[in-house]
């Protein structure tokens, strides 16, 4: 639970999900380095599905207020991607 506290608290200060971008937000002494496999293997049981994460960015956005999306296409590759 701990290690989970720092992480949110990492993304916040971050504001980046890369693993190294967080691991130099935590505090202590320890090595950039050293702090990178740690929270890979928190987040390895626990694999992001895109769907919950849209509904929760859905769920905490203010109503009533007209939204654009960008999709970024990074791991998607060449494919056609039709929402």
């Amino acid at each position: 639970m701990e290690l989970l506290a720092l992480l949110v608290l990492a993304l916040i200060g971050a504001k980046d999900v890369r693993h190294a971008a967080l691991a130099e937000r935590c505090p202590g002494n320890a090595q950039t380095a050293s702090l990178i496999r740690p929270i890979e293997r928190f987040f390895h049981p626990h694999p992001l599905c895109p769907l919950d994460v849209a509904r929760l960015v859905l769920a905490l956005l203010p109503d009533g207020k007209r939204r654009e999306f960008s999709l970024d296409r990074t791991f998607l590759g060449r494919t056609d991607c039709r929402l």
